[in-house]
């Protein structure tokens, strides 16, 4: 299988829509009256299902990740050191903006440890620097992200041996099941996340480097067939077992959504565009669906136009602040000597 970086770009598209998804439907606990959606099919939660599924997200961006570094063929860590250099540059603005505005102009917001946005230098500092996840809880990706680019070079040595690499990686999984099902927390970091999510990474190494093929069984018709009927089966009989599920099982949805790409046409495009923000959309998207516009968001209430609400503005203000970003590069450069 073989992913092209415009491909993996329109992926990545779609992997932002199904976060979305995730975060606007999939969570209905989050939804704090007024605010509410109406389905399209009255007493047919399609919305809901589709809003679990779109946990995908995550194990499909790793997934993505991996195979990126790996296709790169770059594994000096001077490299690791850029793409970390690059994620937190596009990370800082967004964190200084979002959490400013929190702090600014919601400061009686609270969690069970007090303020959301408390400024204590010890919490400001570990979130800044993607170890806690404090001013929003669906930042906690940022330090899966991080800690498994600094881990890429020694991964990706082991891909020399592909078996023994992807049956550590699944034991390794496994422990970190046990863990999360055991509650262990620390003052920085959250050994599970990573014990746990490094598998779809490690998956995506796999499939770049050492030539993986998904089995010739899983066309996008009968991998469409798996993802939809696995996820029924869990959402019914084994909820909390949904996002393992999604992790084992991406290589059949990368199937499917590959397949969907493929055939996007000029959506593609379109796919691609959010795919080449996905980071500072990720960013932003919660604090307006849960932190500081819930209200506005569902106000459409019919949940497709929620659905595009919630992008439209989020895509607004990320294009507002890179555009600005761009304007003040172009500035410093002309400005800077030589």
């Amino acid at each position: 299988m073989d992913i092209t970086k415009q491909r993996s770009e329109a992926l990545k598209g779609i992997a932002l829509l199904l976060m979305f998804a995730h975060h606007l439907f999939g969570l209905p606990s989050l939804v704090s009256p007024p605010s509410y959606w109406m389905p399209v099919v009255p007493g047919v939660p399609l919305e809901y299902l589709l809003g679990r599924y779109g946990k995908v997200c995550v194990p499909l961006f790793l997934l993505l990740s991996g195979y990126g570094i790996a296709l790169s063929g770059r594994v000096a860590w001077r490299d690791t050191w850029r793409r970390l250099g690059r994620f937190f540059a596009t990370y800082w603005i967004y964190f200084v903006l979002l959490v400013g505005i929190g702090v600014a102009f919601f400061p009686e917001m609270m969690t069970g440890r007090g303020p959301r946005f408390s400024t204590e230098p010890f919490r400001l500092i570990a979130n800044a620097l993607a170890l806690r996840h404090d001013y929003a809880y669906e930042w906690w990706f940022a330090e899966v992200y991080v800690l498994l680019v600094v881990l890429s070079p020694v991964l990706l040595a082991c891909t020399r041996r592909p078996r023994l690499l992807l049956a550590g990686s699944v034991l390794t999984f496994l422990l970190g099941a046990a863990l999360d099902g055991a509650g262990l927390r620390l003052p920085v970091l959250t050994p599970a996340n990573l014990l746990i999510w490094q598998l779809p990474f490690v998956m995506g190494l796999l499939l770049a480097r050492d030539g993986a093929r998904l089995p010739l069984a899983c066309r996008p018709l009968p991998a469409a067939a798996l993802v939809v009927i696995g996820t029924l089966v869990i959402e019914r009989v084994l909820p909390r077992a949904m996002a393992p599920w999604l992790i084992v099982s991406v290589p059949l949805s990368l199937v499917m959504l590959d397949a969907l790409a493929a055939r996007a046409g000029r959506l593609g495009a379109a796919l691609a565009v959010l795919g080449q923000r996905a980071l500072p959309l990720w960013l932003v998207h919660p604090f307006l669906c849960y932190y500081f516009a819930q209200r506005l968001i569902y106000a459409p209430v019919w949940s497709p136009l929620v659905f595009l609400n919630l992008l439209a503005l989020t895509l607004v203000i990320v294009l507002g602040v890179e555009a600005l970003r761009k304007g003040l590069t172009g500035i410093h450069s002309r400005l800077s000597p030589g």
